[in-house]
């Protein structure tokens, strides 16, 4: 027995070990890109061009370089939308298509695992099909139904779009309603709150932090979009649109330094850097907890 056990514990630390220097690789290889991506938007382009992976005077005129340098003409080519008004563009965006999603993947999941009717099941089996059937060939119905409600090319038109409970995040609030207890709801129900009430000030404040981590990670994927505002709203390009075109754009060839670019791209990644970096408490506890702590 001791013998067998011993060989069980010695494939268990052997696992974790492969494990281990996995994670380990994986982890210096992602730094090592950022570091690089770092270093060569502070390079000066000849420099670059000289030794791509070498060491050289520190070139921060490519992040001022970038605002100018970045540029969409908009609005029958009558105005042009520098980097600037992009990221103002862009925090519009994914605030408001993050806390529109948010807030009705939330209240269609809290009723949903609190409320026995027989459109619920309907509900979640549509959740569930939608995130296994591949959509296909929807784009064009969805211009049109778009152009029809008078959301096509307008600043909060795609928030009203993106405002769907369909998704995977429907099930991690669906499974955080389902763990919180029903005696909260029913002592202020007696207590003779209303239905709404019950949701607003008893429920959603006790799966806050929840809805946080979840309304961060809608926000960190609308703000680095550029699909969904290069088709919907191509008037208000956001800076991910416009970090785009300047990289594909046969016009802009000659401009678009490998430096530049990733000048460009560092001045998008750095707020959600710090977005991550003042929450990541509240973030990575609800990650590892999940949802059945609110």
């Amino acid at each position: 027995m001791r013998r067998k056990k011993f060989k069980i514990q010695s494939k268990n630390y052997l696992f974790m070990g492969i494990v281990l220097a996995v994670l380990i690789a994986y982890t210096i290889f992602m730094f090592s890109i950022l570091f690089f991506t770092v270093a060569t938007s502070l390079k000066f382009n000849p420099d670059y061009l000289i030794d791509p992976i070498g060491f050289s005077p520190l070139y921060f005129q490519n992040y001022k370089n970038a605002f100018s340098a970045f540029y969409q003409i908009v609005k029958n080519g009558k105005q042009v939308v520098y980097l600037g008004d992009m990221l103002l563009y862009s925090l519009i965006y994914a605030l408001s298509c993050a806390l529109g999603h948010m807030i009705v993947t939330s209240v269609m999941s809290y009723l949903v695992a609190k409320y026995k009717v027989w459109l619920n099941k309907f509900i979640y089996t549509t959740v569930i099909i939608a995130m296994v059937l591949p959509v296909v060939g929807a784009l064009p119905s969805q211009i049109q139904m778009a152009k029809a409600f008078g959301l096509y090319n307008t600043l909060f038109g795609p928030c009203v779009m993106q405002s769907s409970y369909l998704g995977m995040y429907f099930l991690v609030f669906y499974a955080t309603f389902k763990g919180l207890s029903d005696e909260y709801i029913e002592a202020a129900t007696i207590d003779g709150a209303g239905q709404f009430t019950v949701m607003l000030k008893i429920v959603f404040p006790l799966v806050k932090t929840s809805m946080f981590a979840v309304f961060v990670l809608l926000f960190i994927g609308y703000w680095n979009d550029y699909s969904t505002p290069l088709i919907y709203m191509f008037d208000y390009p956001t800076a991910a649109v416009g970090l785009f075109n300047f990289v594909y754009n046969p016009s802009q060839a000659g401009t678009a330094t490998i430096p530049l670019r990733m000048a460009g791209c560092m001045i998008l990644f750095l707020p959600i850097f710090l977005l991550f970096i003042f929450f990541k408490d509240i973030f990575m506890g609800n990650l590892t907890v999940g949802g059945l702590k609110g």
